[in-house]
């Protein structure tokens, strides 16, 4: 009887063996089918722009075994944007968030797919996945002149800038208190430099006019598209401690802030731009910025500028080339009045920020140069220094303005590089402006004076030129000797180790002059210097004995604007 026990009871472990056996089997012919259930929602899904973000909340519910690295896949109309690992067990759910700005107008169509590979038995593919369909609407025109009245407008001035070029701009505007910069935020030239330093990386394109009226009112529109909103530039204006309000103009909200007692700035969002308006009415204080929203005006001024350059078509080829190559465009501006047109472009490169500024006009300013002064052939160009305000220089860096002036035109190059190149800043401006084939140039006068002397007074010394380009001074030299003197070579310099001895080999009747010309062996200096100092050697024969005689050189022709 023990037997038969012993029997059956080995009899069921064979079995069960058995059972497991075949359920490996059937297991690994058969795999084990998986239950997921995917759903997504967005917010929000209408009335979006490019550079508007979508922000998605995607479940994934497991409604069958238990997951262990499960891939998961958010696709844009058919491209993966993201991919996940997950691990689910049976009964428990998982949500992932995520978000998609959008570069341009379109449909988008959005997938979130588990297993997009195919890799596990899903037992209903279709609710594995969910998609949404979003559409984005194309922005409005950058019509800028529709956000102000067209009449009775003396001045007018457009621009379109980078994220970069506003930042550039600001920083040229608000550091070095240029007006042609300072122009382009309009009355609100005390916040907006500062506001642009901060939020200039969240700008794709800017789009701007400013316009000054017969009663001496302004207005300044200032379009923006990017990931830029009304909520960043409000946060940044509350720190100026401005007073604030609210109003509903016509179904759009803006935020309104006074700058002074005339000033007052409306921010606002409107078919796909974050817009700033700006209305300066000395008048009367009661009318603010709201009634340009209120109003829808004529973009009248926008033909009156394109029919500016059309008519003046010299104007846009100097423009085009008043850049240096091998530069990035980071915008340009365009401002008329009836006595003046002006066309700007902003650009940068390895060494720096340039401004290049071409203006059609009859000259009134004077022709007199306060810093470093080049004369060649027809080119006349004055450099100047351009202080900083007070407290606010930029650390290693500093400006130049390199002008030149001919019967039409004057063109001036704003350039901003580390200290260590802006003396090479004067030079390339010159090389550039003398390619734009601008004609004959006015040319500009020294206030400085430039003088020499040798430590005999006997032998006089004047200054006639100095070519700052190839550091090479021109001088007279005077014999007031009662006998010839014979003058055997000259030297210009620094430093003794940098002395270079040229020959002359010329005789000097007494009370005559000659001209010499010495290469003045320098070393650099730093712009803000009030000039170059050079100590002189002249190698002489007078009366049958040579001599050497010492001498200096001052070139101020330095100056500080």
């Amino acid at each position: 009887m023990e037997n038969k026990k012993n029997e059956l009871a080995l009899y069921m472990v064979v079995v069960v063996l058995a059972a497991i056996a075949i359920a490996e089997a059937v297991h690994a012919a058969y795999p084990s089918q998986y239950a997921l259930q995917v759903s997504m929602s967005t917010s929000p899904v209408s009335n979006l722009y490019p550079y508007n973000t979508t922000f998605f909340n995607i479940t994934l519910k497991n409604e069958g075994s238990s997951i262990s690295n499960l891939v998961f896949g958010l696709y844009v109309n058919g491209t993966s944007i993201k991919e996940y690992k997950i691990s689910i067990p049976h009964g428990e759910s998982t949500s992932i968030l995520a978000n998609y700005t959008y570069a341009d107008n379109g449909t988008y169509v959005f997938s979130a797919i588990a297993d997009p590979a195919h890799l596990l038995n899903i037992a209903d593919r279709k609710a594995a996945s969910a998609s949404i369909t979003v559409h984005v609407n194309q922005s409005s025109s950058p019509n800028i002149y529709t956000s102000m009245p067209n009449s009775a407008i003396e001045n007018t001035t457009s621009f379109t800038f980078s994220g970069q070029g506003m930042h550039g701009i600001s920083v040229l505007a608000y550091i070095y208190n240029v007006s042609e910069f300072s122009n382009s935020f309009g009355p609100t030239s005390a916040v907006l430099p500062q506001v642009f330093e901060n939020l200039y990386p969240y700008v794709a394109y800017a789009n701007g006019a400013l316009a000054t009226y017969s009663n001496g009112t302004s207005a300044y529109t200032l379009w923006l598209k990017g990931t830029i909103s009304p909520a960043a530039l409000n946060s940044m204006l509350m720190t100026f401690n401005l007073t604030h309000s609210y109003a509903n103009v016509n179904g759009t909200g803006a935020n309104i802030w006074r700058i002074g007692n005339s000033t007052s700035v409306c921010v606002f969002y409107q078919q796909g731009w974050t817009k700033l308006v700006a209305f300066d009415n000395i008048s009367t204080t009661s009318e603010t910025c709201t009634s340009l929203i209120a109003h829808k005006y004529e973009p009248s001024e926008s033909n009156v500028l394109v029919g500016v350059l059309a008519t003046n078509k010299n104007l846009s080829a100097y423009q085009s080339k008043l850049i240096y190559s091998n530069s990035t465009n980071m915008g340009s501006l365009l401002s008329y009045s009836s006595v003046k047109t002006s066309a700007m472009n902003l650009f940068q490169n390895n060494y720096g920020v340039f401004a290049g500024i071409i203006s059609r006009e009859t000259p009134t300013i004077k022709n007199t140069c306060y810093g470093i002064l080049y004369n060649q052939s027809n080119t006349s160009v004055c450099s100047v220094y351009v202080m900083p305000r007070s407290g606010k220089a930029l650390q290693q860096y500093g400006m130049v303005n390199s002008t030149i002036i001919t019967k039409n035109y004057t063109a001036t190059l704003y350039s901003l590089t580390n200290e260590s190149l802006l003396l090479a800043a004067h030079a390339s401006a010159v090389s550039l402006m003398g390619s734009l084939g601008l004609g004959s140039s006015l040319k500009w006068v020294s206030i400085f004076k430039n003088d020499c002397a040798f430590s005999n007074s006997s032998i006089g010394c004047s200054v006639k030129s100095y070519n700052y380009s190839s550091s090479t001074a021109s001088i007279s030299i005077t014999n007031k000797l009662n006998s010839p003197v014979r003058i055997n070579s000259l030297s210009c310099f620094m430093l003794s180790a940098m002395r270079f001895n040229e020959t002359v080999n010329e005789t000097i009747a007494p009370g005559n002059s000659i001209t010499a010309s010495a290469s003045c062996e320098s070393i650099a200096l730093p712009v803000v210097s009030t000039g170059y100092s050079y100590n002189m050697s002249m190698n002489y024969t007078y009366m049958n004995v040579t001599r050497e005689l010492a001498g200096t050189l001052n070139i101020t022709s330095y100056g500080l604007g």
